[in-house]
C-alpha cells in the first residue's frame, strides 16, 4: 500500500466512523510524521 493509499484510506474510515475534527487532525498528522520517519 502506497503512503498516498494510506492517508486516504484513513480518512475514509474516520469520516465513517465520525471522528472528531481534531482527532482526524491529529492522527494525520502523527501518521505522515511516522511515514517521514521510516523513509529515511
Amino acid at each position: 500500500m502506497t503512503n498516498e493509499k494510506l492517508l486516504e484510506k484513513m480518512s475514509q474510515d474516520m469520516n465513517m466512523r465520525n471522528f472528531s475534527h481534531y482527532t482526524y487532525d491529529f492522527y494525520i498528522r502523527k501518521t505522515k510524521e511516522m511515514i517521514k520517519y521510516f523513509n529515511k
